[in-house]
């Protein structure tokens, strides 16, 4: 996969382009960049709500999305991954972990094993243990961690540190 380029709407996209000295170019808003049939995009925000709108956005005018997915992370062959999905540094997918589409898990985040996670969640280096069910458009946030068995609905925000 070869980067393209940077789309998106607002002031954030320059500066940040600028801060972080990306190389490739910025090539225009969500709603006017002409999509090309080769293009595959990975939605690289963090807010749930804010990458779900821009996802539907881009999937209404036939955008096609692929996962990113860090070489050092450690997915198990019987694991399930949807699309558009980003998973850092030393992240892990256990074995019949099912892990739906725009999540993004950032280093040292584990989805442990029988676990099934929905859509559009971020996990900031949390741990969810085994047999765990979560909905989607949820925010886990820095060192959070799930016990053994635990269901989490959507729309829920877990905050730093928090044992659930």
């Amino acid at each position: 996969m070869v980067l393209k380029g940077y789309i998106g709407d607002g002031e954030d996209l320059v500066k940040n382009h600028t801060h972080y000295g990306f190389t490739a170019p910025i090539l225009g808003g969500v709603n006017d960049y002409q999509i090309d049939e080769d293009d595959r995009f990975i939605i690289a925000i963090n807010n749930p709500v804010t990458r779900h709108k821009i996802a539907e956005i881009l999937r209404s005018r036939g955008a096609k999305f692929a996962n990113l997915i860090h070489p050092s992370c450690v997915i198990a062959q019987d694991s399930t991954i949807g699309e558009g999905n980003i998973i850092a540094p030393f992240g892990v997918i256990g074995p019949k972990a099912v892990l739906g589409s725009f999540n993004i898990l950032t280093s040292y985040s584990a989805i442990s094993h029988d676990c099934v996670v929905g859509n559009y969640n971020s996990f900031s280096s949390v741990i969810v243990c085994g047999y765990c069910h979560i909905g989607d458009n949820n925010s886990f946030w820095i060192q959070s961690t799930v016990v053994s068995s635990i269901n989490i609905g959507s729309n829920c925000v877990i905050q730093a540190g928090m044992v659930v």
